[in-house]
């Protein structure tokens, strides 16, 4: 069995806003599921998803990737 990624998610400021310029970019529909979660459908590709995080809030790794086995 393979594991296959689903979604892949970045935290930012403005999830709105940025999930516009990266659909404009691969394609797909924005949509905004609330303030703080918007992501894109892109054709041929994984969901690619948008969650807003605090002011200042500092991680090393700022993506998460969703698996399915």
């Amino acid at each position: 069995m393979r594991a296959r990624i689903e979604e892949i998610v970045f935290d930012c400021h403005d999830p709105a806003r940025l999930v516009r310029f990266w659909a404009a970019l691969l394609g797909g529909d924005p949509v905004d599921r609330s303030e703080d979660w918007s992501y894109i459908d892109p054709p041929g590709f994984v969901r690619v998803a948008f969650q807003r995080v605090p002011d200042g809030t500092c991680v090393r790794d700022v993506t998460r990737r969703t698996l399915a086995v």
